[in-house]
Formats: structure tokens, sequence, C-alpha cells
């Protein structure tokens, strides 16, 4: 069984972006160090398996294999030593895209996520992003503009034809 999944580019200038400059108290914003590269693999884990556990398995896999990737850098969200969320920042000439922005639950809302777009962009005015369709609303409130959309075939771990 498949699924469709609606997903939008949204740009816009770093200086027309509304983002929350709510007080984020201890919660520091940093790039990822090599000492938090096993919390951070946990973390992702924990994302992907809103997809399945097969799917969160290879990804476990693939981040272990291959990030942090060059021309990129990973900054996380840090309430004491714990990763409550993360971002990547692809750099492509004066852009720079956000990229598997993610924030435990219990932390939205407070400005976090705010902060850490702003750490990823400090360097580049021009942004863009790829958003799936639930988190539209969010981008649109901070300013972001949608300049294209396009749909995702996504395979379940359940989707295998028993052949007998």
């Amino acid at each position: 069984m498949s699924s469709l999944i609606l997903q939008s580019a949204f740009t816009n200038q770093f200086s027309n972006l509304k983002l929350s400059q709510k007080d984020i108290g201890s919660i520091t914003i940093e790039e990822l160090y090599a000492s938090d590269f096993s919390d951070y693999l946990d973390l992702k884990y924990q994302q992907s398996l809103v997809y399945g556990e097969d799917f969160a398995k290879q990804m476990l896999v693939y981040n272990r294999m291959h990030l942090p990737e060059k021309g990129s850098r990973i900054y996380v969200a840090k309430d004491g030593e714990k990763l409550v969320g993360d971002v990547t920042a692809w750099e492509y000439g004066e852009y720079i895209e956000i990229d598997d922005f993610s924030l435990i639950e219990d932390y939205r809302g407070k400005g976090i996520g705010s902060a850490l777009q702003r750490t990823a962009a400090q360097y580049f005015e021009k942004l863009i992003l790829i958003s799936e369709e639930e988190n539209r609303e969010m981008y649109e409130h901070q300013g972001y503009q949608e300049v294209a959309y396009y749909w995702n075939a996504l395979k379940s771990d359940n989707s295998a034809i028993n052949k007998d």
C-alpha cells in the first residue's frame, strides 16, 4: 500500500520573515558536535518511525554512514544535554535551504524552531525549504511564500505482496 504526500516549496528573504522573538530560556542552539552525534541519530530514528520501523532502520544506517554531508551544517536545540530539535542547512551560493527541520512536540510554540531557523540562516538572505502539507500554516505564518508543490508516493511497511 502506498500513500501520496503533498509537499510544497517555499521561499523568502530572511529579512521578510516573521520569526518568533520569544526568549527560549535555557535552551541552547548550536552546530552539531561529534559528541552529540549518537543522540542525534537516536532523535532522527524516533522522528522516522512515523513512516514505519523498516524505514526508520534504513534511515539510521544511511545517517550513520553519510551525515553530516558536504555542503550542509546541522544545528540542534538542546535542553540541558537532551536534543529537542534540529535543522539541516544546505548552502547553495546566496541561498540556504532549510531541510529536515523538526522539534519534539512538547517544545513547539516556544520560539525554539524560530531560533533554529535564525541560526541556520544567519549568513544568508535568501531561504528556500520543502515542507509537507501539515506544516504549511506555520511557514506561511512566518512569512514564507509558496512557489511550487508536488506529490510524493510513500510505500508503507505492509505493502509487500506475497507470492506463493
